[in-house]
């Protein structure tokens, strides 16, 4: 076990130990949705915020499944390093997620964007980072048809998508203060799923020429 693996385990451990700690103070409705304001439109019984935990249970035991049936290990073990950073980003992200689940259930007047927006932006940012320099294969990163067809196409199309995520980390972060889930957070996002593509296949154009 490696000190990622350490950390991991830790990051699962502390969701666990928090929502079995709030539990049994919480009421036994909690709030599970918002709309695009921010504000309150679906409720749950509390038992629903066991999901996170278990989300994350499951997402650690994929992780480390996933290198063991990939076709191209090698991948994998030249980007461990980054792989790793992948996992405790999206772990870290539903510790955060799940503390302002359990806030907001005791305090329904809480605004869990204060807590979400940036674990959102810290996980773009991480990934954006670790995306960048991953090894092609058929798991992690930009797969898109002309990056898995040609390495010199992956090997830019992972750069420009991670860049880019990382800078739309900063917009989705400017949620706290702004709280304009459209202009900072879904239409951004779109449109850079859609310029990665697009990237994709320019260059993947422009080097069969």
């Amino acid at each position: 076990m490696n000190a990622s693996d350490v950390v991991a385990l830790a990051l699962l451990a502390v969701t666990v130990g928090i929502t079995a700690g709030a539990f049994q103070t919480l009421p036994e409705k909690v709030p599970v949705h918002w709309n695009a304001e921010g504000r309150i439109d679906g409720w749950a019984d509390k038992s629903f915020l066991w999901i996170t935990p278990i989300l994350s249970a499951g997402m650690l035991g994929l992780f480390r499944i996933v290198p063991k049936i990939a076709v191209k290990k090698e991948a994998f073990e030249k980007s461990k390093k980054y792989y790793n950073v992948m996992v405790l980003a999206v772990l870290g992200f539903l510790l955060l997620l799940q503390a302002g689940l359990l806030a907001t259930a005791a305090n329904p007047e809480t605004d869990i964007g204060i807590v979400l927006y940036p674990g959102v932006a810290f996980m773009f940012l991480a990934m954006g980072w670790s995306t960048a320099k991953f090894e092609p294969n058929y798991f992690v990163g930009f797969r898109t048809p002309w990056a898995l067809a040609d390495k010199r196409v992956w090997k830019k199309t992972q750069a420009y998508g991670g860049k880019t995520m990382m800078l739309l980390s900063i917009m989705v972060l400017a949620n706290v203060f702004v709280n304009n889930f459209f202009l900072f957070f879904l239409a951004p996002l779109v449109l850079w799923a859609f310029s990665v593509f697009v990237y994709s296949y320019t260059v993947y154009k422009r080097l069969r020429r």
